[in-house]
């Protein structure tokens, strides 16, 4: 059963499973919050497909997972740009050179965008090998690289992610 899970730092609404494209069902493990100066910029939800969730397996490519980024203040585009790029690139500790290609990639998908704005989305879906991004639910492309679609979430998940704790399991089976 899908249920909406308000976000109160945002007052933007999670459903509890989310259903985009041809991608698997995902389950809303936890939302989070993306602040700076102590401003919400966004709410962040965390999905995954699995059936039981397990965040030891979190960056394997064995399920369909989800990041929805709900902006609750307008960002520049290159604003939005330099913080993907700065946080990517601080995660690239093999130094593959094709993680730049795959950053140049993104600028491109956004380059007609000038602004993200109050209330527009933005999906990160992680289905097998591939990284599909949605802008306002329409698809702008993909990128076929389990290291690279590591790295993003990792943007979002991992110890040094500017939002706290969103992998631990919440509001997984409400």
């Amino acid at each position: 059963m899908n249920e909406i899970i308000k976000h109160k730092n945002t007052g933007f609404n999670f459903n509890s499973i989310l259903s985009l494209s041809d991608h698997n069902d995902m389950n809303l493990i936890n939302i989070g919050t993306r602040r700076k100066l102590m401003l919400a910029i966004y709410g962040v939800g965390f999905y995954d497909s699995a059936y039981i969730y397990n965040q030891d397996t979190i960056y394997s490519s064995g399920t369909v997972k989800g990041l929805v980024l709900q902006y609750y203040r307008g960002v520049s585009f290159n604003t939005f740009i330099n913080v993907i790029q700065k946080s990517i690139k601080s995660r690239n500790i093999n130094n593959n050179p094709e993680i730049d290609k795959y950053i140049e990639y993104i600028k491109s998908l956004f380059i007609n965008i000038k602004n993200i704005d109050y209330k527009d989305i933005i999906h990160l879906i992680w289905d097998k090998e591939e990284l599909y991004i949605y802008y306002n639910n329409n698809l702008l492309g993909g990128i076929e690289s389990n290291e690279f679609s590591d790295i993003v979430f990792k943007c979002y998940l991992d110890e040094n992610s500017p939002i706290y704790n969103l992998k631990k399991n919440k509001y997984y089976n409400i």
